[in-house]
């Protein structure tokens, strides 16, 4: 498909511009993405096993109870690696996150498993 895209697509609403990683291997794309409709940012990953075309799976790679920011994802040979950073630190309009935090530490989340 030399020189041919296929129009943009919306993994998720939201009220604000998040920062996304995209990785892909044959017809599976990988999207993670910092969820723009949380007070207290969490990682979602987006899988879509039709070239991007559809994205029929989406789960939190995350956690809930985490400030996880800038995500990472990488596809190869059947494996997600999710990575993110967490400061313990929430949106400054999130009244039941703390007002200071402690230094960024990285984590890793790893999904495995196939179609």
């Amino acid at each position: 498909m030399k020189g041919m895209f296929h129009a943009p697509l919306v993994i998720v609403y939201g009220e604000r511009p998040v920062a996304a990683a995209v990785s892909a291997a044959g017809d599976t794309v990988v999207v993670a993405y910092e969820d723009p409709n949380r007070r207290t940012p969490q990682v979602m990953l987006a899988i879509s096993y039709t070239a991007g075309h559809l994205f029929e799976t989406r789960v939190s790679a995350s956690g809930d109870d985490v400030d996880a920011r800038a995500p990472d994802v990488r596809l190869q040979g059947g494996r997600v690696v999710v990575g993110w950073y967490e400061t313990g630190v929430g949106r400054g309009d999130d009244d039941s996150q703390p007002s200071v935090g402690a230094e960024p530490v990285q984590r890793r989340g790893v999904l495995t498993g196939g179609r």
